[in-house]
């Protein structure tokens, strides 16, 4: 699923991942393509099922937004941001710098964990979603004196035979199983990247804030006068901060068109899936769905949370110049200071499209337009 950015690979090893990708790739898009001939289905047929439509819906939209995101992760600038956090990364651990390494592997440590709650709640969602159709009444639909009775599948997708109830349950099966890992790869990719911004701005702080200790370090390898381990090691750090405002502005670029086509249908999305649990009601529907539901809006949270906390390291660089002592510091090198601390405080924002910047409150109103359209989906 990811850019191959492996260099001095054989043309053998080439030809394999690219008919590996292709393989991988076209049986998603023929997952999706099964979902969305179902959606023709159910809006053609003579018995029109509103709640499958419902169903079909949520679930066909988080599968063709996931498609898209993955066109993201196999782009040039995807690519550019996997080598430059594998050369951080080696730059991190070439410094020797137990502090610096420190910081990047607490960072490390949370995106790990992350991982792990991922895998292990969306594995155990998709068992539970899989498994709620067996506790839920089928369709009975009467016309013209004849009732159809319509059992509820997994996911509302096409099969090839759909006579066959158990063949048609594990197809769907199949299909939750299968696109589930482009939403798990493409969701946690994209937050590795807000973090690595997180880590390279947490690292710069570091710098700024034993600002002495550095430029000592630099008077004595380079034999120079205190001033000049000053004005160097300043020049050192603009670079830096000059490197990261760039990278993320680089990767919100991209990032926003994502952005834009994830959290724009996350309401109506989350609402369809309220909605699902609403008109099955019981204990049963509300465990195995209802876990659905929280693990969605945690997704979203830890979405914006990130995007929240990248805008708040970045703000607070001007404080850290700030606190430093000044006393020692030559007048230029001051001044370069008040201008740094200026750019500083123009936080760095992941925005959804040029719509606006995501933060909480972006969380927010999320789940406050899911409770809207759900009222409305209960009216219709």
């Amino acid at each position: 699923m990811l850019p191959n950015i492996s260099e001095n690979k054989s043309r053998h090893y080439k030809i394999t991942h690219n008919v590996h990708t292709f393989f991988i790739y076209l049986v998603a898009l023929c997952c999706v393509l099964a979902e969305v001939i179902k959606l023709y289905q159910i809006v053609t047929d003579d018995y029109f099922i509103y709640d499958e439509l419902i169903r079909n819906l949520v679930m066909t939209t988080f599968h063709i937004t996931t498609m898209l995101k993955c066109v993201f992760l196999r782009s040039r600038t995807s690519a550019k941001l996997f080598k430059a956090i594998i050369n951080y990364e080696k730059m991190v651990y070439d410094s020797a710098n137990d502090k610096i390494i420190s910081i990047y592997r607490e960072l490390l440590t949370n995106m790990q964990k992350t991982r792990n709650y991922y895998f292990m709640v969306f594995l155990t969602n998709v068992v539970f979603y899989i498994a709620a159709p067996k506790f839920r009444d089928p369709y009975y639909i009467t016309r013209n004196n004849v009732t159809a009775i319509v059992q509820q599948m997994p996911i509302s997708s096409w099969t090839p035979i759909e006579n066959n109830y158990w063949f048609s349950f594990i197809w769907t099966s199949g299909v939750g199983f299968y696109l589930v890992i482009f939403f798990l790869t493409t969701d946690l990719t994209i937050n590795s990247f807000i973090m690595f911004g997180v880590c390279q701005i947490k690292i710069l702080k570091h710098f700024i804030s034993d600002f002495h200790y550095y430029a000592n370090d630099i008077k004595q390898k380079r034999s120079c006068t205190k001033e000049e381990s000053f004005r160097m090691l300043q020049k050192e750090l603009i670079i830096m901060h000059q490197e990261i405002l760039s990278s993320i502005r680089d990767l919100n670029k991209t990032l926003k068109k994502v952005m834009l086509i994830d959290f724009v249908p996350s309401s109506l999305q989350l609402a369809g899936v309220l909605f699902q649990t609403m008109a099955n009601l019981s204990v049963i529907q509300c465990i195995l769905v209802g876990q659905f539901i929280v693990t969605l809006c945690a997704r979203i949270f830890i979405y914006c949370n990130n995007a929240q906390n990248l805008a708040v390291q970045s703000e607070s660089v001007a404080s850290t110049w700030y606190d430093i002592d000044w006393t020692e510091l030559p007048h230029d090198v001051r001044k370069n200071i008040v201008f740094c601390m200026s750019v500083a405080q123009k936080p760095l924002y992941i925005t959804v499209g040029d719509m606006g910047n995501i933060t909480l409150e972006t969380f927010l109103s999320i789940i406050k337009g899911a409770y809207s359209y759900m009222m409305l989906l209960n009216t219709i």
